[in-house]
C-alpha cells in the first residue's frame, strides 16, 4: 500500500509589511551584446550585479478555492494529475489551500496515488459559482505573505484560480507589489486563472517574476522544467534613496552600449517605511482625486 500524503494543518505567521529590496530573478542574455551592465533609475544609472542561479526545480499549485466553482475546481484536478503524468513524476510536486490565507500543505508527493488521495481531500464549494471573498483587495494585499511559507530558492509557486480583475488604476502598483513580494520569496510567482482571461496585474507579476503564465500545466510547466537555455541570473542594483514614503517608477536595464534591453516596474521605498496595502492605496487614489476635483471646481467658479 502506498503511503498517503495528507495537508497539515498551517499555523498563522506573523508577517511584515514592509519588504526591502532584493535581487530580482530575470531570464539570462541571449547574446553577449544583450548583457546587462545598469540599471537606470529616476535617480540615475546604477552598475548592475548578475548572479547565475539554478532554481530549484520544484512547483506548488497553491489553490485558491474560494475563487473556483465545483466545475472548475474538477478542471484543476484533472490538469494537475495531467501535468504529473506528463512530467512523469520528475518535478517535485506540492498543494496548497488558500481559503483565503494558507490553511493547509501537502507533498510533496512521491506517486500519482498520493497525488490523487491528496486532490481528493479538497472539498469543493457548494456554490455553482466562485465565492470570491468579500474584499479581493485584502486577499492580493497579503498574498505575498501567505505564499512565502510554499518554500523559495526560486521555485515555482503557481497561484491558482479565477480571479477577477483590479481597477485600471491599482494595476500597476498591484503587479509590482505582487512581484516585490515573490522577490523577497525567492519564488518564481506564476498565474493559472480558470476564467476567460489572465488580469493584467496578475499576469504582470508573473512576467516581473520570470514566471509563468499558464493555461495548461501539463504542457507550459513541462516545457519550462525541460528548459535549459537561457538559463536564470540575480540582477541587483543599488536603489534609490527615500528621504520618506515610497515612489513607483520603471527601471530600465540597459547593455554595455546604454541601449535599453528591458524595462523593469520597481518600488522605491525609505527606510523602515511599509508600503500600503492594495485597500490603502485605494483610499489614497480616491482622497487625491477628491482633493484635485475640489480644486479644480474652485477655480472653475472663481
Amino acid at each position: 500500500m502506498q503511503p498517503r500524503i495528507c495537508f497539515a494543518l498551517w499555523p498563522l505567521i506573523a508577517m511584515a509589511a514592509a519588504s526591502s529590496a532584493q535581487p530580482v530573478l530575470t531570464r539570462a542574455p541571449e547574446t553577449p551584446a544583450a548583457v546587462i551592465t545598469q540599471v537606470r533609475t529616476f535617480q540615475g544609472p546604477a552598475a548592475a550585479r548578475i548572479t547565475p542561479v539554478t532554481p530549484e526545480p520544484s512547483v506548488v499549485f497553491a489553490i485558491a478555492t474560494d475563487f473556483l466553482n465545483k466545475e472548475q475546481l474538477q478542471q484543476v484536478k484533472k490538469a494537475i494529475l495531467d501535468f504529473y503524468t506528463a512530467s512523469k513524476g520528475k518535478v517535485p510536486t506540492k498543494l496548497a489551500l488558500l481559503n483565503p490565507g494558507l490553511s493547509g500543505v501537502a507533498g510533496p508527493v512521491k506517486t500519482r496515488a498520493q497525488l490523487v488521495a491528496a486532490l481528493h481531500e479538497i472539498a469543493p464549494n457548494d456554490s455553482d459559482t466562485p465565492l470570491n471573498p468579500a474584499s479581493p483587495l485584502g486577499f492580493f494585499s497579503t498574498l505575498g505573505e501567505t505564499l512565502r511559507p510554499l518554500g523559495g530558492d526560486w521555485s515555482v509557486v503557481v497561484l491558482t484560480g479565477d480571479f477577477p480583475a483590479l481597477p485600471a488604476e491599482l494595476t500597476p502598483y498591484a503587479g509590482t507589489l505582487l512581484s516585490a513580494r515573490a522577490a523577497a520569496n525567492r519564488q518564481r510567482f506564476s498565474v493559472w486563472n480558470l476564467g476567460t482571461s489572465t488580469p493584467a496585474f496578475l499576469g504582470a507579476a508573473a512576467v516581473q517574476s520570470a514566471g509563468l503564465v499558464i493555461q495548461n500545466p501539463a504542457e507550459e510547466l513541462v516545457a519550462e522544467f525541460d528548459r535549459e537555455e537561457p538559463g536564470l541570473i540575480e540582477l541587483d542594483w543599488d536603489r534609490p534613496a527615500l528621504a520618506r514614503g515610497f515612489h513607483l517608477y520603471d527601471a530600465q536595464l540597459l547593455n554595455a552600449a546604454g541601449q535599453v534591453q528591458r524595462t523593469l516596474p520597481c518600488i522605491a521605498q525609505s527606510p523602515g517605511f511599509d508600503l500600503p496595502d492594495l485597500e490603502r492605496y485605494a483610499e489614497s487614489l480616491a482622497h487625491v482625486a477628491a482633493a484635485r476635483a475640489a480644486a479644480t471646481c474652485a477655480r472653475d467658479s472663481a
